[in-house]
């Protein structure tokens, strides 16, 4: 299995900021406090973040987590119900937010790739099973054939531990959103990942195989790390 755990938190969002000053202040607070952090709540395994390359949504996270438990824990509330200071100044900027809690269904892979597409499908029924079976089977299949594949990946959200009143989703002011299913599809870099959807993305089969809707965004990775990683790291 590529991603580290059975559970995943992603989050999208764009910023609401002034100057460059204030970028730099948003992506030192994400390196030098927010990841460590995260990163400290046992059951987070690796975290990463992604830039946009073709989508509004500006920046995202992804964490694998030891399992959804894990995002539903005492020790990860307790973070929510606490932001520091910091944190406060930078999760007032988050604008148009989708935090979501999934569950892996599904991961074959190797390693963390550089390039990342996201196929974000709406299921067309209750009954999810045949369209399942085809992400797996075909999509995921022929993709992971791809010489520069790194990892394919099922994650289905789960709206009761998605759904927390906390801290900071008070000092994000607008309500986050959450996702529907998504396919993470990791490539060696945006080049090969474009030529992978390419050749086996195609809106229609989607359709016929039980999704009201599906979309692709593609993003560039910027930072990853472990667990582990958090006690090699002084701000």
């Amino acid at each position: 299995m590529s991603l580290l755990g059975s559970g995943l938190l992603a989050i999208w969002h764009n910023l609401k900021i002034n100057n460059e000053s204030d970028l730099r202040d948003f992506q030192n607070w994400y390196r030098a406090e927010h990841f460590p952090e995260r990163l400290s709540v046992p059951g987070f395994l690796r975290g990463r973040r992604y830039h946009s390359i073709d989508s509004d949504t500006r920046f995202s996270a992804l964490y694998e987590t030891k399992n959804l438990e894990t995002l539903g824990s005492k020790s990860y509330h307790h973070q929510l119900d606490h932001p520091t200071p910091w944190s406060r100044t930078n999760l007032a900027r988050f604008q148009d937010t989708n935090r979501t809690a999934f569950e892996v269904v599904y991961s074959a892979g190797f390693g963390v790739g550089g390039g990342l597409g996201i196929i974000s499908v709406v299921p067309s029924n209750k009954d999810c099973s045949s369209l399942k079976d085809w992400v797996i089977n075909h999509t995921i299949s022929y993709l992971l054939h791809e010489t520069d594949t790194i990892g394919a990946h099922l994650c289905i959200p789960d709206p009761l531990i998605t759904k927390v009143d906390s801290v900071e989703a008070e000092i994000r002011d607008v309500p986050d959103q959450i996702a529907d299913w998504c396919i993470l599809i990791e490539s060696r870099d945006q080049s090969s990942l474009a030529l992978a959807l390419g050749k086996h993305f195609l809106e229609e089969e989607w359709i016929n195989n039980g999704a009201s809707s599906v979309s692709v965004t593609k993003h560039q990775l910027m930072h990853c790390a472990t667990a582990g990683e958090t006690a090699n790291f002084s701000g």
